[in-house]
């Protein structure tokens, strides 16, 4: 499974852009992608949001890919980051 971290560094970076605002809610579609000869498997990611549209894409390299969607709401003070299989 992805760690809490790519979706930190994910949003950090569309924090730090002048250009876009974040939403409350990210949405992060992941996909476990099949693993090839030179260096193993591959964890899919695309990031979006609604308001103001935005949509980015990650490739990195997984132990564990997973497949699924994870939630991550912004209520200011604190944000909670979720399955869908949880919700």
């Amino acid at each position: 499974m992805v760690g809490f971290g790519l979706g930190e560094d994910a949003i950090d970076l569309l924090c730090d852009r002048a250009d876009v605002t974040a939403d409350y809610l990210q949405v992060f579609e992941l996909m476990a992608m099949p693993p090839n000869a030179t260096d193993g498997h591959h964890q899919s990611v695309a990031h979006r949001q609604e308001q103001p549209n935005y949509r980015a894409a990650y490739s990195l390299h997984a132990d564990r890919p997973y497949t699924g969607r994870a939630f991550v709401i912004d209520y200011g003070t604190h944000a909670t980051m979720l399955l869908a299989c949880e919700y």
